[in-house]
């Protein structure tokens, strides 16, 4: 069938492999790291590589850590490289030993949520149909031109330490914060690509949120894949200040806040949209 199944074992541990000196080089490893794909029918969804750089066990020792995305979010490797700082700082000997909030804390704290305020909240707040949620001129409906290219990709685009500090300040002085300056941004992208001339559309895309902003103690210490992806819309007009945007995607962002905990496919079947069509 395809219902989700679940196999459960009685112990997992890391995979760790020594690359002695001169077995391996630094950049060929990384590539192959990333390359090797998890067994999901073998326990231990994370391994760590070790490369000798030089002879001897005096030498150093550069370390890969590779996980799969199931098991730990963005967060959780933060948490667990500043355990392994504080573990190398002490030689080895870990600290605490106190009984630490996990994944089954965080499990039985959503066993115990109403769902009746967040199903109330998300059924009015998800993006409308039609919201434009991809750039580029298929998104308008226009035919793709030829050698035009399909897939993926990444763009970055880094500030200077002077730009960001600019950034911070405009946005404060309009009441919101850097990311929702950037949801600003992708809402206008999305708007222009649409090609619908001047006339106010909705625009939709995804916000990233961390799914411990949780009313559970010691949830900031919770290593596990929590992070979530919540829709957002707003309406954009060219005709409105850009006040206005941000205001409206301000408020959206604090009321998803209060619900990050519920997942995507919860917003969906709240939303009574059909399952093909995304939010």
């Amino acid at each position: 069938g395809t219902a989700p199944r679940v196999a459960v074992h009685r112990q997992a541990s890391p995979q760790l492999v020594r690359h002695h000196h001169g077995s391996a080089d630094w950049h060929s490893l990384l590539v192959s790291e990333r390359l090797r794909a998890f067994d999901l029918h073998r326990p231990g969804l994370l391994r760590i590589a070790l490369l000798d750089e030089q002879a001897g066990p005096a030498g150093p020792t550069r370390i890969v850590l590779t996980y799969h995305h199931a098991m730990l979010d963005g967060w959780s490797v933060r948490l667990l490289l500043r355990a392994f700082y504080r573990a190398y700082l002490a030689e080895g000997r870990t600290t605490g030993g106190e009984r630490r909030p996990d994944v089954r804390d965080h499990l039985r704290w959503l066993g115990d949520q109403d769902l009746t305020p967040p199903r109330d909240f998300w059924s009015a707040a998800t993006p409308p149909a039609g919201s434009r949620t991809l750039p580029g001129p298929t998104a308008a409906g226009l035919p793709a031109g030829e050698g035009a290219r399909w897939g993926h990709g990444l763009a970055r685009q880094r500030l200077t330490p002077y730009e960001a500090a600019r950034l911070r300040d405009w946005a404060a002085g309009l009441g919101a914060t850097e990311s929702t300056a950037l949801h600003a941004a992708w809402a206008l992208l999305l708007y222009r690509d649409g090609g619908s001339g001047p006339a106010p559309a909705p625009v939709a895309f995804g916000m990233a949120v961390s799914g411990r902003g949780i009313a559970l103690e010691g949830a900031a210490s919770i290593p596990a894949p929590l992070r979530n992806a919540l829709p957002v819309h707003v309406d954009v007009d060219p005709a409105a200040p850009m006040e206005r945007l941000l205001a409206d995607l301000r408020d959206r962002a604090l009321g998803a806040a209060a619900y990050e905990w519920v997942s995507a496919g919860q917003v969906h079947q709240w939303s009574g949209r059909a399952v093909p069509d995304e939010l």
